[in-house]
């Protein structure tokens, strides 16, 4: 859709308009005069929820002038829910601007992007503003890296005490490690006391071994919150964040998710994480990639850990953890009994998770049996009659201490 054809459908006021892409592209199809019509009109269309605003050469098709009146009628939009800005370099679309549009909008906004902000620290203007929107539920900062110490702590204070935030991204990609961490440890606390936050993304963002310390602490005994952690690219973290999540996952309910890639893998802290997994019935998801090769000239590092015996106990309870979420979503929502066998299915490749649940887990199994038709159980375990042509696993059945239970279901 070229500038003409935009300004058409603003003042016939379309009602299926609802994204608005503000680009500069756009904006140079556009004569002076329809700059002018487009600045006065798309802040009066209701339908427009979501913004996009690229400042990519922005400043050379408009003048500092217009861009601030394109900001505040961006700021003027009440039924705006979502918000993009990418600064793409542009002198005009700075921090300070950011925080006039926000402290200029008094909407319903839910949804904020910000990206390659590089002077956050310098700006708490913007904090306060982002303070003022208590209805933001997901916030995504997207940031250079070789940014100075602790450059976002005036932030996460912010963020710990917005009532409505659950999803909160803080991201420094490009390939360059972050040298210093953008939030200090007692910063770091700060934000992962929030009672809102469920997923909480931290990538490349700098945090060493004393981060770990705290976050140890806070989930095991403090936040009973946050269900997706994303750490990915801290390669200033050892091995410690291994030893600590073992410690940490005996004791969280809430985590589900875990993404520990980028950093240093050790056996040591493999075997204390596959411990600790042991204890845990809630984690389903875990990346685990490390970075060895920044080790290779000091110590002698396998690079691949797929054959540890504590990466294959790790798969094993995720697996279980999997399956076990599965029942439980079945005993919620009801789903069809069929439907759960599937599900069960779908993370009983390892037979010692089918195993589990007929020796351990007879609440999981209680109420499939019917007088009128074959248990629902049985149909499953019909479904892995195909074991018994397998030598391979059937060396396992016969090997493992709960197999005669599974052969009487086999009818065997």
């Amino acid at each position: 859709m070229n500038g003409p054809e935009l300004i058409a459908r603003l003042q016939a006021n379309d009602s299926t308009l609802i994204r608005l892409d503000i680009t500069a592209p756009l904006l140079q199809s556009l004569s002076y005069s329809q700059i002018q019509t487009f600045l006065a009109t798309f802040p009066c269309v209701p339908s427009i929820r979501s913004v996009h605003l690229s400042g990519l050469a922005l400043d050379k098709v408009l003048s500092a002038t217009q861009i601030q009146e394109l900001l505040l009628g961006i700021a003027s939009m009440q039924h705006m829910q979502d918000l993009c800005i990418f600064r793409g370099g542009s002198t005009v679309l700075t921090e300070e601007a950011v925080a006039q549009l926000l402290q200029h909008n008094d909407g319903q906004l839910t949804t904020l992007l910000l990206f390659q902000f590089a002077s956050l620290h310098e700006c708490p203007n913007l904090a306060g503003a982002l303070r003022q929107h208590a209805s933001l539920q997901r916030v995504t900062l997207t940031l250079p890296t070789l940014l100075p110490y602790a450059a976002l702590d005036l932030y996460t204070m912010c963020f710990a005490v917005m009532p409505q935030l659950q999803v909160l991204q803080i991201r420094s990609p490009g390939g360059t490690p972050q040298e210093e961490p953008l939030v200090s440890p007692e910063g770091f606390r700060v934000l992962i006391s929030s009672p809102t936050v469920t997923s909480l993304y931290l990538e490349n963002c700098g945090l060493l071994d004393d981060h770990m310390d705290v976050l140890e602490e806070e989930l095991k005994h403090n936040n009973h919150t946050l269900q997706l952690l994303d750490l990915k690219d801290n390669t200033l973290l050892s091995d410690d964040v291994l030893y600590s999540m073992g410690r940490v996952l005996p004791h969280n309910t809430t985590l589900v998710s875990l993404d520990l890639s980028g950093v240093y893998i050790s056996n040591g802290g493999g075997q204390a994480l596959a411990k600790g997994m042991a204890q845990n019935t809630t984690l389903t998801h875990l990346e685990l990639e490390g970075t060895e090769e920044r080790y290779r000239n000091e110590f002698d590092i396998q690079l691949q850990h797929d054959q540890e015996e504590w990466m294959k106990q790790i798969y094993y309870y995720l697996r279980l953890n999997r399956a076990r979420a599965a029942v439980e979503e079945n005993e919620k929502v009801k789903i069809n009994k069929r439907a759960w066998v599937e599900k069960l299915n779908y993370v009983s490749d390892h037979l010692d998770c089918l195993y589990y649940f007929i020796r351990q887990g007879s609440r999981f199994v209680k109420g499939f049996e019917s007088s009128n038709r074959p248990s629902y159980l049985n149909d499953y375990l019909d479904h892995c009659q195909s074991v018994k042509d397998d030598e391979h696993r059937q060396q396992q059945l016969e090997a493992n201490p709960g197999a005669q239970m599974i052969m009487q279901y086999l009818g065997q």
